[in-house]
């Protein structure tokens, strides 16, 4: 029996000596949001041996500002739950209104704020269809300050507005005319009836 504890102890030993750097890595190398955003430049991050190009990255988040739009891009080590929720606890922490955030696994994720909630879903689709980290942030960007499909044309609301108010106007001219016309028969009784 004391051959068995001490081949069981053994393996237990030899266990915990392999999963103890797997643990202390995995630890080790999930940032915290806070640190994401206080290690930000220029609204990008970057975790140390991510591959990169930052100032891809920072004319996007240019792009953005130009626009109004406040924007974080991150490449944590691995965002812990998730890309999205690290995005989303980024967006929060950064008091941005856009969030892009790089996985681990080539995954791009993001979080907007409920002004841009209309195109996220079309951003969101786009940045994932992209070739290169670069594009999907481009892409990212300028899917979700496209007007949403299905509306109308400016030039159709435009000449709606025009008939409308056409409409108005032949309306108000026939009630002046009626008005006239009204008034001139009025007139007219009278005189007769006077005469």
């Amino acid at each position: 029996m004391s051959c068995l504890q001490s081949r069981l102890g053994v393996l237990l030993i030899g266990a915990v000596a392999l999963a103890a750097p797997l643990l202390f890595t995995a630890s080790v190398s999930a940032e915290p949001p806070v640190d994401v955003v206080t290690g930000a430049s220029d609204g990008v991050y970057i975790a140390p041996g991510q591959d990169f190009d930052a100032g891809e990255f920072r004319s996007v988040v240019d792009l953005a500002a130009s626009r109004g739009v406040s924007m974080l891009i991150a490449a944590p080590q691995d965002p812990q739950p998730n890309a999205s929720a690290f995005a989303l606890r980024l967006r929060q922490l950064a008091e941005v209104d856009v969030t892009l955030v790089y996985g681990p696994d080539g995954e791009v994720r993001g979080s907007v704020s409920d002004d841009y909630f209309d195109g996220f879903a079309r951003a969101e689709k786009a940045a994932v269809a992209a070739p290169t980290p670069a594009q999907a942030a481009n892409d990212f960007f300028a899917e979700l300050m496209e007007k949403p499909p299905g509306g109308l044309p400016d030039i159709v609301r435009d000449l709606a507005r025009y008939v409308m108010i056409l409409a108005v106007l032949v309306a108000a001219a026939s009630a002046a005319e009626m008005a006239i016309r009204s008034r001139r028969r009025h007139a007219s009784v009278g005189a007769d009836a006077n005469g």
